[in-house]
């Protein structure tokens, strides 16, 4: 529907481009339409073509066009003077000619009398409607003498019995004219009608509009299924999460059920681990009494030792204490020892910056002295004054030296001091250092010994605790019923327990979060499985989707190809009288991938590829080849752009029929040189240049 909608649509916007340009009319008439819709000629008054104010059946177009002929262009102006104007327009513009009616000429009235012998006949003007009525005096005047009869012959017979001075014409558009003359035939083409035009332009407008409305019915009925398709689809998904959750909750309850005989299996075990705790820990609470009589032992021993330590501990922290003092004091006078000799180094640098000065000076003033003695001797009593001020600089210079050296001899010596006192510090702080690495020591084991206090007796009370909650009684109440075994039993029972360790130490580690870590592993292992198995079914449906479309391409392309090729087979001999062609695929057994190829035949030559013939017969090769593919799907338009340009006249006739037969289904256009071609046109529209530089369009109607 949505093709049928657009080829309509191309049509009608075809038809309506054409007659908003007046294509149908002759160039005057173009020229003044053109310029009352520019209002170039603003004082004339222009309405428009006879053609527009009028409506006629289909079964009296031909009648209508025949009978007015030319007058169906003609111009209606409101007044004479407006056609005098248009004229003077056409003139002056060497626009072309045109016939113009005005509203205000005189219309003699119709003589409604007809001889005896015509009584039945009809006038023309009655089946023809006049859209605007202030028109229908110059419709009724232009029909008024023209009567309708059914056929020539009848026509004919009427004629010769006269009494009659107006036309005859017939509904097929066969005319006598009142002379005698006879005018008739049919359209080679239907292209160049303006009323038929019009009245096709009226019907796809209707029928586009009908279409359009039905089409968009169609789209939202389409729309609305849609919609319904999505929210069943919607539904449709949660039905199958619903459906896996419920499969997720029957999963999780046999996993309860797997987990909770699980847990009465370890019960039963646990139950028996604690008979055979309960026969041990009669001796577990021996050794533990005899642990804790040496361990009380042991903590009274470090406790002694401890308060000795201590006691060390306070002596050298004193005395710590007196050498961070003493520390402390020396860095002060460190700090005063650098700063002075920051002070000393700082008139160092100062003296030898004044050195350094006086030496510039120095040498300035030598080359003073040696400059003046040149240029005169007067200057001898300058010169001594010189001498003595460098004299007195000299020796203030071997003074600050000898300060140098004083300062120099000081901070040496206060280094020595220093270096002494950094060695006694060192000395004192490296005693300290074993001094508090023995504390240490001491701390960490009374640390390790009351740990093992702390969890001899976490153990006790573990003890005794099992023992209330396993047996219901207390470990002091059964003290007195303790009886201690041989070494015989101890050390059966002691290979039974190490028996027992072992076949544990067999059976690893226990993890206790097995059960969560499986249930959660299988969960993760059920949805992946269940996401596998979609991606299968996708994979699956993308690939009978790809096989299903490669199949309908193999089909489509192999029944195109068929009916290309049939068609190729008919247009070929056409274009070469007695010559074979057809199409071949270069690869059969693969249509997805396969090529193309043209084989044919041109009669006095051998069967030979396209590629070894001359360019005109490529040329009409390739237009065999489309007009082919035209013939197996039809379209509204064909533009051909000097494809006629490699033919000699012969093809050009073979191609010019070709062409006239193709026009039939679709509207061809031409660019060409040929005049050979230009005679199958029905309009020709040619561009020259009149001026340098100024192109200009010219157009024939050859109908």
């Amino acid at each position: 529907m949505k093709e049928s909608v657009r080829i309509k649509s191309s049509r009608l916007a075809s038809l309506e481009e054409l007659e908003e340009r007046h294509e149908w009319c002759n160039e005057g008439t173009r020229s003044i339409l053109r310029a009352a819709h520019e209002r170039v000629v603003p004082t004339c008054e222009i309405h428009g073509l006879v053609a527009d104010y009028i409506s006629v059946p289909k079964e009296y177009e031909h009648a209508v066009e025949a009978a007015l002929g030319e007058k169906l262009q003609y111009v209606i102006v409101e007044s004479q003077q407006d056609g005098v104007q248009a004229i003077d327009f056409l003139k002056h513009r060497a626009s072309g000619r045109s016939s113009f009616i005005p509203l205000d000429f005189k219309i003699k009235s119709p003589d409604c009398r007809h001889p005896e012998h015509l009584r039945d006949a009809v006038r023309l003007a009655d089946h023809v409607t006049v859209t605007k009525q202030e028109f229908s005096g110059i419709i009724n005047y232009l029909l008024q003498d023209v009567l309708v009869i059914s056929d020539l012959p009848t026509a004919m017979n009427l004629w010769k019995m006269n009494g009659f001075t107006g036309t005859y014409v017939t509904p097929e558009g066969d005319i006598i004219t009142p002379g005698g003359e006879l005018a008739g035939g049919s359209d080679t083409n239907g292209d160049g009608s303006l009323l038929r035009n019009k009245r096709e332009i009226i019907d796809l407008r209707k029928e586009v509009n009908e279409r359009t409305s039905l089409l968009a019915n169609k789209t939202g009925e389409m729309q609305k299924l849609e919609a319904a398709i999505i929210t069943a689809t919607d539904r449709l998904a949660g039905t199958r999460s619903e459906i896996h959750t419920t499969e997720l909750a029957i999963n999780g309850t046999r996993k309860d059920i797997e987990r909770l005989e699980g847990e009465s299996r370890w019960a039963g075990q646990g139950l028996n681990v604690s008979l055979f705790n309960r026969e041990n820990l009669s001796s577990d609470e021996k050794e533990a009494l005899e642990r804790i009589s040496g361990i009380e032992q042991e903590l009274a021993l470090l406790n002694a030792t401890m308060v000795e330590t201590n006691r060390r501990i306070e002596a050298l922290t004193a005395e710590w204490t007196k050498a961070k003092q003493d520390l402390s004091l020396r860095e002060r006078e460190l700090v005063e020892y650098k700063i002075e000799f920051a002070s000393l180094d700082e008139k160092t640098h100062a003296a030898a910056t004044t050195v350094t000065r006086l030496e510039t000076a120095l040498g300035e003033i030598e080359e003073t002295i040696a400059a003046s003695r040149r240029d005169s001797e007067t200057c001898d009593a300058k010169i001594a004054e010189i001498t003595l001020a460098i004299e007195e600089d000299e020796r203030s210079l071997t003074a600050h030296y000898a300060g140098l050296d004083k300062a120099e001899s000081a901070l040496a010596a206060e280094k020595e001091v220093l270096t002494g006192n950094e060695q006694v510090l060192r000395e004192r702080e490296a005693d300290t250092q074993k001094e508090r690495k023995a504390c240490d020591a001491v701390v960490r084991q009374l640390n390790e010994v009351n740990l093992e206090i702390r969890e001899t007796e976490v153990k006790t009370e573990s003890l005794r605790g099992g023992i209330r909650e396993s047996l219901y009684v207390e470990l002091v109440e059964l003290l007195p019923l303790f009886e201690r075994l041989d070494d015989k039993a101890t050390e059966e029972i002691r290979a039974k327990l190490e028996e027992y360790e072992q076949k544990i130490a067999e059976f690893g580690e226990v993890n206790l979060l097995a059960l969560g870590e499986h249930e959660e592993l299988k969960n993760r292992y059920e949805f992946l499985s269940t996401q596998v198995r979609d991606l299968t079914m996708s994979i699956d449906t993308l690939q009978k989707t790809i096989t299903k479309i490669n199949q309908i391409s193999r089909t489509r392309f192999a029944e195109t190809f068929e009916s290309v090729n049939n068609h190729f087979r008919e247009v070929f001999p056409r274009l070469f009288p007695g010559g074979k062609g057809h199409l071949i695929l270069t690869d059969e057994s693969d249509l997805l991938e396969t090529g193309v190829d043209i084989e044919i035949q041109i009669p006095g030559k051998r069967r030979q590829n396209l590629s070894l013939l001359s360019g005109g017969e490529k040329a009409l090769s390739a237009v065999a080849l489309i007009f082919a593919i035209l013939l197996h799907r039809p379209t509204p338009f064909l533009v051909l752009d000097e494809a006629d340009a490699p033919l000699d006249d012969a093809n050009t006739a073979l191609f010019r029929q070709l062409v006239r037969d193709v026009a039939q289904n679709s509207q061809v256009i031409l660019i060409t040189h040929n005049k050979h071609t230009m005679e199958v046109a029905d309009n020709l529209i040619g561009v020259t240049m009149e001026k340098k530089g100024i192109s200009s369009i010219v157009s024939v109607n050859l109908n």
